[in-house]
């Protein structure tokens, strides 16, 4: 439960960067918390029992991490216009 409320605050987190335009911001926001909830969500799953689910949401985490690290969603070069 724990996990999904920091995920949904990360989205929406995302979101309303991008909206905004502030692609540059998502990137950071995508390599902080992609790599540091990855990691989280991994160690938790493998705790539980789960190492098939662990492996995919922690290389799930980093491919997003590395996104965000690169700075590709800032290539795009501009946001949504509403």
């Amino acid at each position: 439960m724990i996990l999904s409320s920091a995920r949904i605050s990360v989205i929406g987190t995302i979101i309303s960067l991008y909206f905004r335009g502030r692609l540059q911001e998502v990137d950071t926001v995508m390599a902080l918390l992609g790599f540091y909830i990855g990691a989280v969500d991994a160690f938790v799953c493998y705790r539980e029992g789960m190492p098939g689910k662990a492996l995919f949401r922690g290389v799930s985490g980093a491919v997003i991490g590395v996104w965000g690290a690169l700075g590709l969603t800032g290539l795009h070069g501009g946001g949504v216009e509403i």
